[in-house]
């Protein structure tokens, strides 16, 4: 957009109403103050002292009777920042810096204004600029740190941030983030220490408190027994400790999910002491123990799926970057199929129903939790919805269905043979079978510790020969674990 400004016969009109009005701009154009550098000088005093009504005219007016002034567009961006105007704001910053680029501070201020619009290309683009020609803002580093923390790449993210700390910048939370980042990355005793800084400038906030205490928790169970681990825990979290199921399942999962396998064991264990028949726990250290298993149990899923099911959309899309759904449609929108009967194997809470309902003419979901299928059908795009294993429902269903749909469900299988005949037998002669897997290095299958099963290609492949050819066989980051790209395959197979 173009920021009005007004005609400089209006201003030199105006000249005496103001002159009138504020005596110190009657001063500065008594001593022959040049009127563009007096209005500038008159503008940025009344929005120091927070009137920004009055300081956008006078900073608007010094503008227009010196246009080629890199300083006064960067006012007058700003005054608009700090208005909440954004628009206006990003304005004024960009006319500055056309008729000077060499400004760092105008670049990170730039920066700040798109990552607030959520132009985040843009943002990333301003604070690199301004770090390249000044490799010790801190303001800009400060920026991109918090850019980076927004869109979860939290290694870029503290390696930003910790700078902007160590030169001394004081921003508000900038420990709190860099606490969580390092969190994020596995990195608690890191963690720790950075958010007991936090802490102790903020005593009272309890998300600090919080994770302040499960980091010391995690950092004390690669080194102790969980009783003092427990004991240690409560004496930070003090009035906002979660009980002790709660916390244990947060930090199981970030032992075994960030490599400490000793640690991650003899916390199970203790979980399933407390709770013997818990088939999640009794499953998970199986996981982690390698036991030879051909697939995760029936109770394991409905037990976990259905505590999971009112966080899982959130969980997955927001948090793991999970976005296989999306990806197999795009595959099958290759092949331009219209699909009379559609099944949507494993269907969870739905999160792929949108995407199969305009290609479906009948759609049909099937999972082993009741919770998942009771989100499923808050969707309203699935015309059948049935709560079954899946293995024994396919091998109920033959020539039945034209495409077979399975985002992130073999995952739960290790040996695929009873799966691919079922899927194989449930699809009509020419039907399609999209499905996606987890990678692994080595030939076969394995039982990786986070419960899920990997399959390598090669496996995949010589299981679905003697029924299917290979239409779409795609490499693909199909979540994220531990901040980083789980490797997976997404397939396109065809009933031969």
């Amino acid at each position: 957009m173009r920021i009005p400004l007004p005609a400089a016969a209006d201003i030199h009109h105006g000249l005496p109403a103001w002159r009138a009005e504020y005596p110190q701009l009657d001063a500065m154009l008594n001593r022959n103050t040049p009127p563009a550098q007096a209005l500038r000088s008159l503008g940025i005093q009344q929005w120091s002292e927070g009137r920004l009504e009055a300081a956008i005219p006078l900073l608007s007016a010094a503008v227009a009777l010196e246009p080629d002034s890199a300083a006064i567009w960067s006012d007058l961006g700003g005054a608009y920042y700090a208005m909440n105007r954004l628009e206006e704001a990003q304005a004024g910053m960009l006319a500055s810096l056309d008729r000077d680029s060499l400004q760092p501070s105008a670049w990170q201020l730039l920066g700040t204004i798109r990552s607030q619009d959520q132009n985040d290309s843009g943002a990333e683009a301003a604070f690199l600029r301004a770090l390249d020609l000044d490799p010790g803002a801190s303001a800009a580093l400060a920026g991109l740190g918090l850019l980076y923390f927004r869109q979860r790449r939290f290694k870029e993210a503290a390696d930003r941030l910790e700078a902007a700390i160590q030169l001394g910048n004081q921003t508000p939370l900038l420990h709190a983030c860099l606490g969580y980042a390092l969190y994020h990355l596995g990195e608690f005793s890191k963690a720790a220490a950075v958010l007991a800084i936090e802490a102790g400038m903020h005593p009272d906030d309890a998300r600090i408190i919080k994770k302040l205490a499960l980091c010391r928790f995690i950092e004390a169970m690669l080194h102790e027994d969980v009783q003092t681990a427990l004991a240690i825990y409560a004496g930070i979290a003090g009035p906002y400790a979660e009980d002790r199921m709660a916390v244990t399942r947060t930090a199981f999962h970030l032992l075994s999910s960030h490599g400490h396998r000793d640690a991650a064991i003899e916390l199970g264990r203790a979980r399933l002491s407390w709770a013997p028949d818990d088939p999640v726990q009794s499953y998970l250290l199986d996981a982690l123990a390698q036991k030879p298993l051909a697939r995760a149990p029936d109770n394991y899923i409905v037990k976990f799926f259905d505590g999971f099911a009112e966080t899982f959309d959130t969980q997955l899309a927001g948090v793991l970057g999970y976005h296989a759904p999306e990806d197999l449609v795009n595959l099958l929108a290759k092949l331009e199929g219209n699909f009379r009967e559609v099944l949507d194997l494993g269907c969870g809470t739905g999160l792929a129903g949108p995407l199969l309902r305009p290609i479906a003419g009948t759609l049909t979901g099937v999972d082993l939790s009741p919770k998942m299928l009771e989100k499923a059908a808050e969707r309203g795009v699935y015309d059948r919805l049935i709560e079954d294993e899946i293995e024994a429902f396919l091998g109920r269903q033959p020539d039945r269905f034209d495409l077979i749909f399975a985002a992130d469900v073999l995952i739960y299988f290790g040996d695929l043979a009873q799966l691919m005949r079922g899927a194989a037998m449930s699809l009509r002669p020419g039907g399609l079978f999209a499905f996606s897997i987890e990678r692994a290095q080595t030939n076969g299958y394995i039982l990786l510790p986070t419960g899920r099963f990997a399959h390598h290609p090669f496996y995949v492949e010589e299981l679905a020969n003697s029924d299917f050819i290979v239409l779409e066989k795609v490499p693909a980051a199909i979540r994220l674990e531990a901040c980083r790209p789980v490797e997976g395959v997404l397939y396109v197979l065809q009933r031969r």
